[in-house]
């Protein structure tokens, strides 16, 4: 059979589609050669230069195991097998869009910015299936074990709604298409979302927006593209990752070192798989060391001055922040647990005379006691310093702190 007219998957394999194949046969030139399906006359032919080539009348679908030729009265040649199959198989399965290749937010949503991706069919193993966009061959493969996976050539951005395929037998049949798989190929990335935010409420501290706290977990907020993935970065580490819905996402960092921490930021990832540039830059600090504990009042003014100076040793803080304020209570309980009055100084003293600590006025006659703890600008607090105390006779008291020149206490 000629490689011409023996369709299919081979060429040589004897196994064709057309019912009425050419068969080439060497001979004796100048004899007539006559073509037999068994004995029945298929067709004849002249040989010349030792060959003839005859096509054969029409063959039924079936083996035709004994094709054979005569030439003159001789005898007849070794007999060939063949198929004629003109029945094409079902259509293959509807192409699925491989998970490795389905990229983004789900690997079965069938959006990608994969632009060449892989599909998975079912198929009659021997086959070959070629893959379509709509009408336009898009690869093609041999079927195995009853599946085929292909490699798109490379698909334009946007819809394509008619992904299907065909497969052809052995013999050259075509099968009717398959199902279509409707995919979207998207590979332009969203903008960058939103500068990270540090949340209110992790955000410690006296103030709850200068971006220092002692919450080495804090949560960020940012404006995103909803149904994004957002990942939170401090610098290039990612620290944690969320959804975006109503075009914002809170994200709870993992645990962040004490420190500066000048660069934190964010991407976003669309359903496609495309990453965004990075937003910008977030400084924030993370102190959770507490300061030291302030120095024991004392006073070295008489008990018979109306204005009393106690002093007390600065504290300091070692975890970054810097110091916000001294607390200040007093009372006439050594054990502060009745009669405490409180308040806070932004220095190391405070004259419970004057509007520096409170205003107080009208303190009744005898022993007063007074014990300050100190806040970092994280909110982290120190232990109460050691009782201070001082008699007095008359009806004010004043407590003043040391010169705190040198020393940052903000």
């Amino acid at each position: 059979m000629t490689a011409g007219t023996d369709l299919g998957s081979s060429s040589t394999d004897n196994i064709t589609s057309d019912t009425t194949p050419d068969f080439t046969i060497s001979c004796i030139s100048g004899l007539t050669v006559t073509l037999y399906d068994n004995t029945t006359s298929v067709g004849t032919g002249v040989c010349s230069s030792s060959t003839v080539t005859i096509t054969s009348s029409t063959l039924s679908e079936a083996t035709h195991a004994s094709m054979n030729a005569k030439q003159g009265g001789s005898d007849a040649s070794g007999n060939l097998s063949i198929t004629i199959d003109v029945t094409a198989d079902a259509a293959p399965g509807t192409p699925d869009m491989t998970t490795g290749t389905d990229l983004g937010s789900s690997s079965t949503d069938n959006i990608t910015s994969d632009n060449t991706p892989d599909f998975t069919m079912s198929c009659v193993s021997g086959s070959t299936v070629t893959l379509y966009d709509n009408v336009t061959s898009k690869g093609s493969g041999a079927c195995s074990g009853s599946t085929v996976t292909i490699t798109s050539s490379a698909l334009s951005e946007g819809a394509h709604a008619t992904m299907n395929a065909k497969q052809v037998d052995t013999a050259g049949n075509t099968s009717d298409a398959s199902g279509n798989l409707s995919i979207t190929i998207d590979v332009t990335a969203d903008a960058a979302p939103g500068t990270p935010d540090m949340t209110a409420g992790t955000d410690s501290g006296s103030s709850s927006a200068d971006n220092i706290t002692s919450d080495n977990t804090p949560d960020f907020t940012m404006s995103c593209v909803s149904g994004s993935t957002v990942t939170l970065y401090d610098n290039v580490t990612s620290k944690g990752s969320g959804a975006c819905s109503g075009s914002t996402v809170t994200i709870t960092s993992s645990a962040l070192s004490e420190g500066a921490h000048a660069t934190m930021n964010a991407k976003q990832v669309d359903t496609a798989g495309n990453t965004s540039d990075a937003s910008g830059n977030l400084s924030i600090t993370i102190d959770v060391t507490a300061p030291t504990t302030p120095g024991t009042p004392s006073t070295t003014t008489p008990n018979t001055d109306t204005t009393p100076t106690f002093r007390w040793g600065a504290s300091t803080d070692t975890g970054g922040s810097g110091l916000d304020y001294y607390s200040v209570d007093w009372s006439q309980d050594s054990g502060f647990s009745s009669g405490v009055t409180s308040s806070t100084s932004s220095t190391a003293s405070c004259s419970l005379s004057t509007t520096t600590c409170g205003g107080a006025t009208g303190l009744s006659s005898g022993t007063w006691y007074v014990r300050v703890k100190a806040f970092d600008l994280a909110g982290n607090s120190s232990s109460f310093s050691s009782n201070g105390s001082g008699e007095i006779i008359t009806t004010t008291l004043n407590f003043q702190g040391v010169d705190m020149k040198g020393i940052d206490i903000r």
